[in-house]
């Protein structure tokens, strides 16, 4: 526990559920409030100028916090969120990601994905 979470339960007598409801009370709102952020600057990646693996060290960081927090990311929307920031050169493999059912899992759309990165830059 961080130093000011022991703060909030002293003198906490009763249960094991009271001093849950206590961290609840004074917790939550900071953690709703987190999650909003967190959501927010997911929506917020855009690729950009920089590397796919870039991009993703970002997004994977803030995918990480959402899970810390109980707020985990489907593989369905992690997959559709990134491809949706990755910019105009890289329509043609987007469309062609998304429209050849079944979805791919996430892993495996990276690993197309930077394939095709690798092809670009060499071309």
């Amino acid at each position: 526990m961080k130093e000011d979470v022991p703060s909030l339960v002293m003198g906490e007598t009763g249960t094991t559920f009271a001093v849950w409801a206590t961290l609840e009370q004074h917790l939550l709102p900071i953690t709703v409030e987190n999650e909003r952020n967190l959501k927010r600057l997911l929506m917020e990646i855009k690729k950009g100028s920089r590397s796919i693996d870039k991009c993703l060290k970002q997004f994977k960081n803030i995918c990480d916090n959402l899970a810390t927090i109980q707020k985990p990311i489907s593989d369905i929307d992690k997959f559709l969120q990134f491809a949706s920031d990755l910019g105009r050169q890289y329509m043609d493999f987007q469309t062609t990601m998304l429209n050849k059912p079944p979805l791919p899992s996430f892993q495996k759309f990276l690993h197309a994905l930077q394939r095709h990165e690798q092809t670009l830059l060499s071309n």
